[in-house]
């Protein structure tokens, strides 16, 4: 018999779980249910703003949980760690959604009042620190027109890549990316030579040519593609930026970095890294949940921005940027050579 004080997945799961069910399974069963509950009976599925709200909150918590919504309830995927098990269990075992969501909105809040365009932050051009790569033949003769432009900034790199109509202006956009995205490491430029004489050794610039269309379509998919290319120094950070570079406006992956990865862990429990060490479709499925985690934030701030700001912002890119400079500015500030984007200086602590 149905009891109507519990919710349809919570009876189902107590008739039919397995002996020896983990209680973890069980308290994701009740959440799920605790996301359904307040609209069921309504029509959610045809209902505004019930056809937006479960299936969003759904997807995020299925993005951020230890057990994947589409992994058999008995079980728990392999890749999932114990670790992660145990801190997704103690308490309520629920990332602070709510949390990681008051977060983002107080940063964007800052961003628009002290804030400048996003996309025109970058790293100062450096012509003798990038020496060593631009005398590559796959450059031809690189020369980077400082007046128009002192800095390589994500306006820089994504128009970069808009314009590549030939191998060797896909090449350069791979090069101004791998400036933007290695800023002041010191590695840079060594590591990015590596790649780009693997790529011309191994005739791979119309590979690139290939994901950079793909990227426009299924971008998730154009970032395995180039992990399961190994090229060498290329690992998921950076092919996440690559392929942030190479999107298209409103529909691009964010990049996923270790700074990334350190504000979701450290304050809200949230699962956002990549390794070297997974292989490429597990690392897809990473960069896939924060990619979620951002597409639902831009929701959010939709309703919440003042008018007349920038399409631009319309983009998970947003939001990555958003959380980067949060996290760097909260770990690294008390570095004298450190510099920050004005706005951020004006943000609160995290809180907790």
């Amino acid at each position: 018999m149905v009891d109507p004080r519990k919710g349809a997945l919570t009876q189902i799961f107590e008739d039919y779980r397995p002996e020896g069910t983990p209680v973890v399974i069980k308290t994701i069963v009740e959440q799920i249910d605790a996301l359904v509950e307040p609209v069921r009976g309504t029509g959610w599925q045809t209902s505004h703003p019930g056809d937006r709200t479960v299936p969003q909150q759904l997807h995020l918590f299925s993005g951020t949980t230890a057990c994947r919504l589409a992994a058999p309830c008995s079980t728990v995927p392999t890749h999932t760690s114990a670790r992660t098990i145990d801190t997704m269990s103690r308490d309520t075992g629920v990332p602070s959604e709510e949390a990681a969501q008051r977060r983002v909105i107080h940063l964007a809040e800052t961003y628009w009042t002290h804030g400048k365009d996003f996309l025109n932050h970058g790293p100062k051009w450096e012509p003798s620190r990038w020496e060593r790569v631009t005398r590559h033949e796959s450059l031809g003769k690189f020369v980077w027109d400082s007046e128009r432009n002192d800095g390589i900034t994500r306006r820089v790199i994504q128009d970069s890549w808009l314009l590549a109509q030939t191998e060797q202006a896909v090449m350069e956009a791979f090069f101004l990316t791998m400036v933007w995205g290695f800023g002041s490491n010191s590695r840079g430029p060594w590591k990015t030579e590596d790649m780009i004489e693997y790529v011309h050794e191994n005739n791979l610039e119309g590979f690139l040519v290939g994901v950079r269309a793909d990227a426009a379509t299924n971008p998730l998919s154009a970032y395995e593609s180039v992990l399961a290319a190994r090229i060498p120094q290329l690992g998921p950070v950076y092919s996440s930026k690559l392929l942030y570079a190479m999107g298209i406006d409103g529909g691009r992956t964010p990049v996923l970095d270790v700074w990334v990865a350190r504000w979701g862990r450290r304050h809200f429990r949230f699962d956002f890294q990549v390794k070297s060490s997974w292989s490429p479709q597990r690392n897809r499925e990473a960069l896939g949940r924060f990619q979620d985690f951002c597409l639902h934030m831009m929701e959010v701030l939709l309703e919440a921005e003042p008018p007349g700001r920038a399409s631009s912002e319309h983009d998970p890119g947003f939001v990555e940027y958003l959380v980067f400079w949060d996290a760097k500015y909260r770990w690294t500030r008390w570095r004298r050579n450190s510099t920050f984007p004005d706005w951020v200086t004006h943000t609160l602590p995290v809180e907790g």
